[in-house]
């Protein structure tokens, strides 16, 4: 779904707030309920694997060992590394 606008940085090479975005600082939110051993890719438009600066994450659930985050170029993954199945809590934003 398209919103309106798309916002570019001053050099017009990186989009800051694109189109599929529907307000401007909660990018994506949820849960995910993974067995062991399975991983969920989450989109997050802008996200790349480096600008922690830019996008945050915040990711808890009941078992903080039971589970990794890996950032990648428009999305994030949460793989259960545990043994059992977990609910996995999540929400990306901008910080500018």
């Amino acid at each position: 779904m398209a919103y309106g606008l798309s916002i570019l940085n001053e050099d017009g090479d990186a989009e800051i707030f694109g189109n599929s975005t529907p307000n401007t600082h909660f990018l994506a939110g949820g849960q995910e309920q993974l067995s062991a051993g399975e991983d969920e890719d989450i989109t997050v438009e802008g996200m790349t694997e480096s600008n922690h600066a830019i996008i945050g994450l915040s990711v808890n659930s009941q078992n903080y060992s039971a589970f990794t985050v890996t950032r990648g170029d428009g999305s994030f993954n949460i793989e259960n590394t545990g043994s059992g199945t977990i609910t996995v809590f999540y929400a990306a934003f901008r910080y500018k």
